[in-house]
C-alpha cells in the first residue's frame, strides 16, 4: 500500500498586517521528499506520527504470517510557517499547492493520501 504524505500550515490571523511569505516558511519547517521523512521520524509530530505508525506496522508485519499489508510513505512537501501572520500571499501559497501536486502527480498511482493541513490557514485570493 502506498500512501503519499504531505501538508502546508500557517497560523493565519486575519487581523495581521504581516502577511505570510517565503521567509515564513523557508526560515522554518520546509522538507521536500525523503528529507521530510528522515527530519520527523520520532519527532512527537503530525509527520512523525506517521512515520512511527509505519514503522511499527512495518515491524509486526515482520513478526507475523499474515501480518498487516506493508505500507510504503510517498513523501510529497510538508511546509510549516515560523510565525503567526496574516493571510498567506497567493503566489506563496499557490507555489506551495502546486509543488505539492506535481509531486503528487509524480508519485504515480498511490492508494490514499494523508494530509497534515492547519484549520486557520487562510491565502490571498482564497475564501476559505
Amino acid at each position: 500500500m502506498r500512501i503519499a504524505v504531505g501538508g502546508i500550515a500557517q497560523e493565519s490571523q486575519s487581523f495581521s498586517p504581516v502577511p505570510g511569505s517565503w521567509a515564513h516558511f523557508s526560515d522554518a519547517e520546509l522538507f521536500r521528499g525523503q528529507e521530510m521523512l528522515t527530519h520527523y521520524g520520532e519527532t512527537r509530530t503530525e509527520i512523525g506520527a506517521i512515520v512511527d505508525v509505519v514503522a511499527q506496522r512495518a515491524a509486526q508485519a515482520a513478526g507475523a504470517p499474515a501480518g498487516p499489508e506493508p505500507v510504503t510513505l510517498v513523501p510529497l512537501i510538508y511546509a510549516k510557517a515560523s510565525a503567526s501572520a496574516g493571510h498567506v500571499e497567493q503566489a506563496v501559497f499557490e507555489g506551495l499547492r502546486d509543488e505539492l501536486l506535481t509531486r503528487l502527480n509524480q508519485a504515480g498511482q498511490v492508494d490514499g493520501i494523508l494530509l497534515v493541513l492547519h484549520g486557520s490557514m487562510v491565502a490571498d485570493g482564497y475564501d476559505d
